[in-house]
């Protein structure tokens, strides 16, 4: 029988906690060597958050927000 190590959530932004939240972007701050900026997290916030966690910690990241994209004045 094998223990499950790794969690996988998926959380709108408004109910992400503190904690989850500052660590999420931690881990991509880490990943990006120093590159990833505040702008670049704020592209990331107002939709849905895939976390996958591993004994406590998260190592892996997804987000998806939709956008409202216009093309010569059209949606």
């Amino acid at each position: 029988m094998h223990t499950q190590v790794h969690t996988a959530r998926l959380v709108h932004t408004a109910d992400l906690e503190t904690e989850a939240r500052q660590r999420a972007y931690d881990m991509l701050s880490a990943a990006f060597a120093g590159e990833f900026t505040d702008a670049d997290w704020d592209h990331a916030l107002g939709g849905m958050h895939a976390l996958i966690w591993h004994h406590g910690a998260i190592i892996a990241h997804g987000a998806v927000v939709q956008r409202r994209l216009l093309y010569r004045g059209t949606a």
